[in-house]
C-alpha cells in the first residue's frame, strides 16, 4: 500500500492527472462488462452449432440459471440472429477497447511529459551549491531514465488493475455456468501465483535496486569519459575508463536479463496449468452424467481460457514490473516531495 500511496502522491500534484485517472477507472469497469458479455455470447453460439434441438431442451430445463433463456429460442430463425449479434458485440467491444487504449496511452505519456518538465524545472531553480555537490549524470538520469521507468510503472499498475477486473468478471461468469470448474481454476491459479510471489518478490525488488545503482554509474562513466577524453588520451587511461564502464554495464545488463527471463517464463507454465485444469473439468462433468452439456460448457471455458491466459500472464508480468520499479518510485517520490507545485 505504501507503494501506491507514493504513486498517488506524485500524481496528485497535477489535478488533471487525477481527473484522467478517474475517467480511466470508469473505462476499465465498462471494458470488464464488455469482456463478460462477449464471452457469454459464445454459449448460445456453440449450442446452435451442435445438436440444437436436444441441447436447447436439456440446457433450458437444467439447474443452470444462465441457460433458462434458451427455451425462448427458435432454432432456424434465431441462429442467424445469434451470429449477427455475436459479430456486432465484438465490433463494439473492439471499438471501445481501441478508445480505452488511446486514452490510456495518452494519460501515461502526459505523466511522462509533466513529470520530466517538473523535475527539470526544479533542478534549474536549485542554488549553485546544489549543482556543485551533485553529479550532472545523476540529474540527467533522474530526468530521463528514471522518469521513463516511472511512467512505465504507471502503465504496469493501470494495466495490472485492468487485467484484474477482467479476471474477476470472467471468474464470476464461470461461477454461474459451472461453479465447481471455476473453483478448480481459481484454486490452481491462486496457488501458482502465491508460490511465485513468495519466491520472487525479494529477488525482483533487489534487482530493481541493482539496476538503479548501475544505471547511474554507467551513465556517470560515459559523461566523464567523453568530457575528459583529451585528458584520458594524453595520460593513456582510456582503457581504464572503458573497464570501469564495462563493470557497471555488465551488472546492469545481467540484472535486466534476469528480469526479462522471469517475465517470459510464467506464460509457458500457465498454459500447462490451464490445459490440465480444463481436462479435470471435463472429467468432472462427465462423471456427473452431464454429457450433453459438456461441449457447450467446455466451449465457454475454452473461450474464457483464451482470454484469461493472456490476462494472468500479464498480471504476473505487470506485478514483476511494479516490484522491479519500486526503487524508482521511491526516488521520484523523494525528489518531488516538498517541491513547489508552481515550478514548470
Amino acid at each position: 500500500m505504501n507503494y501506491f500511496f507514493k504513486v498517488y502522491s506524485i500524481l496528485k500534484r497535477n489535478q488533471n492527472q487525477i481527473n484522467r485517472l478517474a475517467i480511466l477507472i470508469c473505462l476499465m469497469l465498462i471494458s470488464t462488462l464488455l469482456e463478460m458479455f462477449s464471452i457469454a455470447m459464445v454459449l448460445p453460439l456453440i449450442i446452435f452449432l451442435i445438436d440444437p434441438v436436444n441441447a436447447l431442451k436439456e440446457l433450458s430445463g437444467s439447474n443452470v440459471k444462465l441457460f433458462e433463456f434458451l427455451e425462448y429460442f427458435e432454432i432456424e430463425t434465431d441462429l442467424i440472429f445469434v451470429l449477427i449479434v455475436f459479430i456486432i458485440a465484438y465490433f463494439f467491444k473492439a471499438l471501445f477497447l481501441s478508445f480505452q487504449s488511446w486514452f490510456h496511452i495518452k494519460f501515461i505519456h502526459s505523466i511522462q511529459k509533466n513529470l520530466s518538465e517538473l523535475i527539470f524545472g526544479n533542478y534549474l531553480h536549485k542554488p549553485y551549491t546544489f549543482h556543485i555537490l551533485k553529479n550532472s549524470s545523476e540529474l540527467i538520469k533522474n530526468i530521463t531514465t528514471e522518469v521513463n521507468l516511472f511512467t512505465s510503472s504507471i502503465m504496469s499498475i493501470t494495466s495490472f488493475f485492468i487485467e484484474i477486473l477482467v479476471l474477476i468478471g470472467l471468474t464470476l461468469l464461470l461461477f454461474f455456468i459451472e461453479p465447481y470448474g471455476m473453483l478448480i481454476l481459481v484454486g490452481v491459479f491462486s496457488v501458482m501465483f502465491a508460490l511465485f510471489t513468495l519466491v520472487m518478490k525479494k529477488k525482483i525488488l533487489n534487482w530493481g535496486e541493482v539496476r538503479l545503482f548501475n544505471e547511474g554509474m554507467r551513465l556517470k562513466q560515459i559523461i566523464q569519459g567523453l568530457n575528459g577524453y583529451k585528458e584520458y588520451l594524453l595520460l593513456g587511461k582510456t582503457s581504464s575508463v572503458l573497464d570501469d564502464f564495462s563493470i557497471y554495464n555488465s551488472k546492469f545488463i545481467n540484472v535486466v536479463r534476469r528480469q526479462n527471463l522471469f517475465d517470459a517464463l510464467p506464460r509457458y507454465w500457465l498454459e500447462f496449468v490451464a490445459v490440465s485444469s480444463l481436462i479435470i473439468i471435463v472429467m468432472l462433468l462427465t462423471s456427473k452424467g452431464e454429457n450433453s452439456s459438456v461441449i457447450p460448457i467446455v466451449g465457454v471455458f475454452a473461450a474464457v481460457a483464451l482470454r484469461i491466459l493472456p490476462s494472468v500472464s500479464k498480471i504476473v508480468s505487470f506485478w514483476q514490473a511494479i516490484s522491479f520499479s519500486t526503487p524508482t518510485i521511491n526516488l521520484i517520490f523523494e525528489i518531488t516531495r516538498g517541491m513547489d507545485k508552481n515550478i514548470h
